[in-house]
């Protein structure tokens, strides 16, 4: 299959909410929950790559109400927090400078 088919069936699969994409990796990743309204909330391993979206509702509800309160209407609601899985903790294989390499 060529790349663009692949492509335009992971958009087709973003736009039905079934796949998120993550644009700073250009990856996507299987929506846990495609059929609900909900924020994506994914936490990123900077080491290994690992990707895993929060079932998590209520920090969505706290940044709506914030959003609301200030006049601000979000048109993107995709959070992504980056650190490091246990596993690569566990291994000590991070460098040193890695911490606080934005």
């Amino acid at each position: 299959m060529a790349p663009p088919t692949v492509y335009r069936a992971l958009q087709h699969l973003e736009q039905m909410g079934i796949v998120s994409r993550i644009e700073s990796k250009n990856a996507y990743i299987l929506c846990r929950h495609p059929h609900e309204e909900h924020d994506c909330l994914f936490f990123i391993c900077r080491k290994c790559g690992k990707a895993t979206e929060a079932p998590e509702r209520e920090i969505s509800r706290l940044v709506r109400k914030e959003a609301k309160d200030i006049g601000f209407s979000a048109v993107s609601r995709f959070w992504k927090f980056w650190g490091f899985v246990r596993s690569v903790l566990a291994a000590s294989v991070i460098p040193e400078n890695f911490l606080f390499d934005c």
